[in-house]
């Protein structure tokens, strides 16, 4: 009797091991379920609420508190990655570099400087052999135009790349359009910024998806517009003779002098305004400022 009793105690037992082992399963499968109909149905994820309990999320109102409608809203505070109709922001974005790679985002100045086949605007820096920074050179070189001497209408200076590529010998040298270096001319005539007796340099630039335009009277650019760089309103000088007609161009204040024009038989002054003017309002006798403007 004594042994039929223990064997059902010892299946009792048994019996309750196994339940408890059942209900631990069933628990434990339970809790499983719901954190998975968290993830689910609960609008506000983990990884959110994780941030703002660590205390490296940030609120719009400004407050330490989170109040209920600080929970329910948090989803308005990321941007959603997993739209596929994609998010907004409230505000400009603004990216720390333009891009590297492929699949980065790309800024507004990148964009306008690099989008090939977008047009553009080109311009010649006038006194330099090189080009401003957000334009790209096409060649550099060395300008020039007609003699001093000459007599006749204006003459436009030409900036000619060096070397020049596919030149031919004129063995003749008759009736030929003479071109001279432009260098310039004696302090006396010139601005303080401009050395005298120097070979003016050129360059030619290209200034992607912009309207580049010479402001003459201004060192500055209207607003939508960058400045190129700064100069001065240079161009032949005025005699009854009509000699030395070059066209007046912007010459770049930071103007290279390193080499020496000995010749000088294409000269370049400074441009005034006649101290007879008509217009009263405008200065007189002093030399003109100027800026070549890139954007619109």
């Amino acid at each position: 009797m004594l042994n039929k009793l223990n064997k059902n105690f010892d299946n009792n037992i048994k019996k309750i091991k196994k339940l408890k082992m059942q209900l631990t399963f069933t628990i434990f499968l339970l809790l499983i379920i719901l954190v998975i109909g968290i993830f689910i149905f609960l609008p506000v994820s983990w990884q959110k609420i994780a941030i703002a309990l660590t205390g490296n999320y940030s609120k719009v109102s400004g407050t330490d508190q989170l109040t209920v409608s600080d929970w329910n809203n948090l989803p308005n505070d990321f941007l959603d990655k997993q739209s596929s109709s994609g998010d907004t922001m409230a505000g400009p974005l603004t990216l720390s570099a333009d891009p590297t790679t492929n699949m980065q985002a790309a800024t507004k100045q990148y964009v306008d400087n690099n989008s090939g086949g977008g047009g553009g605007d080109t311009f010649v820096n006038w006194g330099r052999g090189d080009c401003p920074s957000g334009t790209t050179e096409l060649y550099n070189g060395y300008s020039f135009g007609v003699k001093w001497s000459v007599k006749g209408g204006g003459s436009n200076p030409v900036c000619i790349k060096y070397p020049l590529i596919g030149t031919e010998y004129n063995a003749e040298y008759f009736y030929t359009g003479y071109l001279h270096s432009i260098g310039s001319s004696l302090s006396r005539s010139l601005p303080v910024d401009i050395p005298e007796l120097k070979e003016m340099k050129c360059a030619k630039c290209f200034s992607a998806n912009q309207t580049c335009f010479e402001n003459i009277g201004d060192n500055s650019c209207p607003s939508g517009f960058n400045i190129a760089y700064t100069g001065w309103l240079m161009g032949g000088i005025s005699n009854e003779n009509r000699e030395n007609q070059l066209d007046f161009i912007c010459v770049n204040d930071n103007f290279d002098g390193s080499i020496n024009n000995i010749n000088n038989e294409a000269t370049i002054y400074g441009a005034t305004i006649e101290e007879q003017s008509d217009l009263g309002f405008y200065t007189e006798n002093s030399f003109i400022r100027c800026s070549v403007c890139c954007g619109g």
